[in-house]
């Protein structure tokens, strides 16, 4: 539409492959990336034919299918320590070091694009703007189930003490 029909409208692109998340909107109103949208798919999922396009949820507009990720996202996702905190002092001119095995319960978070489709489709946002949400919980979870991670009992007990932190989970 953008290219063909009016070259005003706001969307955020830049891969066009599914592997940056910029692309966030909802189609037919179901949360998704729009470059990883089979147009077919959603003509035929729609009730007569129209595929309407929309911006994710949850977040404020900035312009047409533009959100502000900051305000819901970005924010809540520092608000959890994303990144590792081993004991010690790393081992010296090495990496450290895991088994695979160790690590499967947190590959699938580990993939996450940070694109924020799961926040705009996450309901308890919508009661409770203040919920800690899905992205941030996975970026959580990445950490908690790192075995080089010497943090797991704070940032569960930081999460299950906050108001707004894990227990408004409803998934």
């Amino acid at each position: 539409a953008k290219g063909r029909f009016d070259g005003s409208i706001g969307i955020r692109c830049s891969c066009k492959a599914a592997i940056c998340g910029s692309c966030g909107v909802r189609v037919n109103g179901q949360p998704g990336l729009a470059c990883h949208t089979h147009l077919d798919r959603a003509r035929a999922a729609s009730k007569d034919g129209v595929i309407e396009i929309e911006p994710m949820g949850n977040m404020p507009v900035i312009k047409d299918l533009i959100v502000d990720m900051d305000a819901v996202h970005w924010k809540k996702i520092q608000r959890v320590t994303p990144w590792l905190l081993p004991e010690g002092d790393p081992p010296e001119n090495e990496e450290y070091k895991v088994p695979a095995e160790a690590m499967i319960d947190v590959t699938q978070s580990m993939a996450c694009i940070q694109c924020g489709v799961c926040v705009s489709a996450c309901l308890s946002l919508e009661v409770d703007p203040e919920f800690i949400g899905p992205a941030a919980l996975a970026k959580a979870y990445r950490f908690v189930g790192d075995p080089r991670d010497d943090e797991t009992e704070e940032r569960l007990k930081d999460l299950a003490e906050d108001p707004h932190g894990i227990y408004d989970c409803t998934h």
